[in-house]
């Protein structure tokens, strides 16, 4: 029971942060105005948890906000040169890296958690006609790293007694350290990115990750990750429907490659 109430969070995440997207597509315009929408994220996200900043004022916090100022960048970056689809994949990515952290911290790796790596690897290549070595796949790849270490940093200030609000928290709050002095550098501060960013802070950040990280709890960080490899599913419904993006066959099999880790490793949480 426990485990299917943690997919019905995780895809409920997904299906909210298929709208970043969109949410970047008509409301950021152009790559300068990335960092400023970013920082306006993570000032926002911090506005609404004011309640939870106490507990986070701590060394173990800071480094959860330099990767998600990172991660947020890197992301956003990515759909102002990419579109929506095929950086909603490649998050997806983020399984493998996940693998290579366990295998550092020394915790053991079986065969079937590197099966579920396979197919993502395959579809990456697919998204890009194998150009592995171009600018956009590298800093799609760069996506998915960042997002992996995201998820796993999150789940160790879970195991460390932080709650699902304290863990958003810190992401939000010390990424802004990095960020409000970045944003400076591009001072294209409009209407639209203002709303964009707040949009990015409230919806796809405090509402989003809330209900990943409690979905987490349930699954573990591995598991969470590849299921909600099914936002890239509502992201390339949403930028069909609202700028009638598509993508081609292989490209398309590549996304199924990548969302078949999702299912095999939904199927291995109810066993």
């Amino acid at each position: 029971m426990g485990s299917a109430k943690g997919v019905l969070f995780l895809l409920t995440a997904s299906a909210i942060w298929g709208a970043i997207g969109v949410i970047v597509g008509l409301l950021i315009a152009s790559p300068s105005e990335v960092v400023p929408a970013v920082a306006i994220r993570s000032l926002s996200a911090t506005l609404v948890l004011l309640p939870f900043v106490k507990r986070v004022l701590r060394r173990d916090a800071v480094l959860m906000g330099l990767i998600s100022a990172t991660f947020y960048t890197t992301y956003v970056a990515t759909i102002t040169l990419e579109g929506i689809s095929i950086p909603a994949v490649m998050l997806y990515t983020a399984p493998a890296f996940i693998l290579a952290l366990y295998a550092l911290e020394g915790r053991k790796v079986n065969a079937y958690d590197v099966m579920l790596v396979i197919p993502v690897v395959a579809g990456v290549l697919l998204l890009y006609g194998g150009q592995i070595l171009s600018f956009a796949t590298l800093l799609g790849l760069a996506t998915g790293l960042t997002y992996g270490l995201l998820i796993w940093y999150s789940s160790l200030m879970q195991s460390r007694k932080y709650s699902e609000w304290e863990v958003i928290q810190a992401q939000s709050l010390w990424s802004l350290p990095p960020l409000a002095p970045a944003s400076l550098a591009f001072p294209h501060l409009n209407l639209s990115v203002l709303v964009g960013g707040v949009l990015l802070g409230v919806l796809e950040t405090v509402v989003a990750y809330y209900f990943f990280y409690k979905g987490m709890r349930f699954v573990g960080p591995f598991n969470s990750t590849v299921i909600s490899a099914t936002e890239p599913v509502f992201a390339m419904v949403y930028a069909l429907l609202v700028f009638g993006q598509r993508l081609n066959g292989l490209q398309y099999l590549g996304a199924a490659l990548i969302l078949l880790s999702s299912i095999l490793a939904a199927a291995r949480t109810r066993r």
